[in-house]
């Protein structure tokens, strides 16, 4: 997560034992973590606000003893080959 919030925004550092409301605002994020943590199950997201310019796929998923794992994979490079071949 520190490497990909922009350097430059000190009061978003990430924090270590803080909730990840107070590092994340993306709604794409939040909602698919919060999905994972009511529901009990594996949720899958966007999120295109994180990072400006960038595209995450977000995948929460529920941990046993409570919380939950979210795994960003960046895809942006993907979209943009797409968008090319679409236009093409």
């Amino acid at each position: 997560m520190q490497r990909l919030l922009p350097e430059t925004s000190f009061s978003s550092a990430v924090r270590i034992g803080h909730a990840l409301v107070q590092t994340i605002r993306d709604p794409g994020v939040l909602e698919c973590v919060r999905t994972a943590l009511e529901q009990r199950i594996v949720s899958e997201g966007r999120s295109t606000s994180l990072v400006p310019g960038r595209i995450f796929e977000v995948n929460a998923s529920p941990m046993p003893g409570g919380g939950a794992v979210a795994v960003l994979h960046d895809m942006t490079r993907i979209e943009q080959v797409e968008r090319t071949q679409r236009d093409s």
